[in-house]
């Protein structure tokens, strides 16, 4: 059975304890590459970066932005980790832009916020966001596509519950559209300039190893 969806990703993004922000977009990697540069301001596209064993890249400036695409499959992932800026718009903008569909997730394990949006030429399709999964927890749906998932909002201790129905209701339908999230992240190097920011490789997890077809950095400079 192939593997699609984010439970790779999730589980990762648990053990790491990293606030984080995803996009899939349903298109090449190279016009995403340049999207990415031109919305973010970035002046530089660093292509095939990762090893043919894929391992790590050449080294980076950190303020760099990951861009892969995933072997067999229409999708290009983006990676912002951490998020801290208003992505929800960014991905607007990227869908509208490239005119075509995008599936957002972002979420902060401290918190225990999740939320995931699908995008269809620039226009949500569907939103699902939560801040916790207890008994009082505020819950955001809207959606053209599908009805909202039951939640075991009766009793507090219903997290495990909830959180699960929550993730089943977001890898279905990347199951449907065959999409999967690599575990593909950026390890920072020892600083070798004090005037600089400390530069970077790409890896990938042994859990996802294989499904990568191309990686690109998008950033300002490189230390290749």
């Amino acid at each position: 059975m192939k593997k699609f969806g984010m439970r790779d990703f999730w589980n990762w993004v648990r053990e790491a304890d990293c606030q984080y922000t995803v996009f899939a977009v349903n298109s090449p990697i190279d016009k995403v590459s340049q999207a990415i540069a031109n919305i973010y301001k970035r002046k530089q596209i660093l292509e095939d970066v990762l090893s043919a064993q894929y391992t790590d890249s050449p080294k980076i400036m950190c303020q760099s932005i990951p861009v892969i695409s995933v072997r067999n499959t229409p999708w290009t992932i983006v990676y912002l980790i951490p998020a801290r800026t208003p992505q929800a718009d960014y991905a607007l903008r990227v869908s509208k832009k490239l005119k075509t569909r995008m599936i957002t997730f972002s979420g902060e394990p401290d918190s225990e916020y999740m939320s995931y949006t699908v995008v269809n030429n620039g226009e949500i399709r569907e939103y699902i966001q939560f801040v916790g999964f207890g008994e009082h927890a505020p819950v955001i749906f809207h959606s053209e596509i599908r009805s909202m998932p039951e939640f075991g909002w009766g009793d507090v201790n219903n997290f495990d519950y909830n959180q699960q129905i929550f993730q089943e209701f977001v890898n279905a339908f990347c199951q449907e559209e065959e999409l999967y999230v690599p575990v593909c992240y950026k390890y920072l190097l020892p600083r070798t300039d004090l005037k600089r920011s400390p530069p970077v490789i790409l890896r990938v997890a042994k859990c996802s190893k294989g499904k990568i077809e191309k990686a690109n950095l998008v950033g300002d400079e490189f230390f290749v």
